[in-house]
C-alpha cells in the first residue's frame, strides 16, 4: 500500500518529468517544429491531478488511490519495490482512463526584459492563473547576444511571495542579478480544456484612466477576462463579458519592475 511519503515522491517525480517534457516541446516550438504531440504530457497531468486529489483526502489505502498511484508510477517508470526511477523507461501504449479529471490545455508565454539588475513578475494570481493554472511553471532565460542564443538561468533563485501565505498561490517572483541582464521569463501551465482561455494581458501606455467606450474602441474583439494593464497610472481593467460594447472593471495594479 502507498504511504504519504511514497505518494509525495511519485507526485514530485511526475511533476519533474512533465516539466522536462514541456521544456523539450517548447524548445522544438521555438525552432519552428509545430508538429508536436502533447499526449504524454496531458496523460501525466491528468494522473498527477487525480493522485493529488486522493492524497489531499488522506485516503492513502483507498482503491482509487492505489489505482491512480500505480498508473502514475508506470508512466514515470517507478519500480515501487525499489522506489527508483528507470532512465530507460518509455511510455507504454496502454491508455489509463482517469474519469475524475478533465483534459487540460497547455499555454505558455515569454515576457522579455532588457538591461536590468532586478526583474519581477507581480500580481500572478490576479493576472496569470486563469491562463496558466494553479501549478504553472515559471522559468528564467538569459542572453548575451540579443536573443541570438539563450540559456536557462537556474542559478538565480527567485524570491517568491505567496498570497495569504499559501504555498500553492505564488503571487510575485523577484530575481536579483549581480549585473545588468537581458532575457525573458517563460510561463508554462495547464488549464481545463473547457476553460474560457483569454489572450495574454495587454499593456497600454496611457497616463490617465480610460472609460468603457475608449476601451471598447481600442479592443473591440476583447473577450470576458481580458486584462488591460496601465502601468503609468497604475491601474488595470478586466473585461466583464464578450460584447464589443461591454463593461470593464477597474482594478488596482502593481506594475512589474
Amino acid at each position: 500500500m502507498p504511504t504519504a511519503q511514497s505518494i509525495e515522491n511519485t507526485l514530485l517525480s511526475a511533476s519533474l518529468l512533465m516539466a522536462n517534457q514541456c521544456t523539450a516541446n517548447l524548445v522544438q516550438l521555438s525552432v519552428g517544429n509545430d508538429e508536436l504531440s502533447w499526449a504524454s504530457i496531458r496523460r501525466l497531468n491528468r494522473n498527477i491531478n487525480a493522485l493529488q486529489y486522493q492524497y489531499n483526502t488522506g485516503q492513502y489505502d483507498a482503491t482509487a488511490t492505489v489505482t491512480v498511484y500505480n498508473c502514475l508510477n508506470s508512466l514515470i517508470g517507478f519500480d515501487t519495490t525499489i522506489n527508483n526511477l528507470d532512465p530507460n523507461f518509455q511510455n507504454s501504449t496502454v491508455v489509463y482512463d482517469v474519469t475524475t479529471v478533465t483534459n487540460a490545455q497547455a499555454n505558455y508565454d515569454r515576457i522579455t526584459f532588457e538591461n536590468v539588475d532586478t526583474v519581477s513578475l507581480s500580481d500572478f494570481q490576479a493576472t496569470y492563473v486563469d491562463r496558466y493554472g494553479d501549478n504553472a511553471i515559471v522559468e528564467l532565460f538569459v542572453t548575451t547576444d540579443a536573443f541570438a542564443t539563450v540559456q536557462q538561468d537556474t542559478g538565480t533563485v527567485p524570491t517568491i511571495v505567496n498570497l495569504g501565505g499559501d504555498v500553492n498561490k505564488p503571487d510575485s517572483y523577484t530575481w536579483t542579478f549581480g549585473m545588468l541582464t537581458t532575457g525573458y521569463i517563460q510561463i508554462t501551465g495547464f488549464v481545463p480544456e473547457s476553460a474560457n482561455i483569454v489572450s495574454p494581458p495587454i499593456t497600454n501606455t496611457s497616463s490617465v484612466l480610460l472609460d468603457n467606450a475608449t476601451l471598447n474602441g481600442l479592443y473591440p474583439t476583447a473577450l470576458w477576462g481580458q486584462l488591460i494593464l496601465l502601468p503609468n497610472v497604475p491601474a488595470k481593467y478586466e473585461k466583464l463579458d464578450n460584447s464589443s460594447t461591454g463593461q470593464w472593471d477597474l482594478q488596482t495594479y502593481t506594475p512589474n519592475s
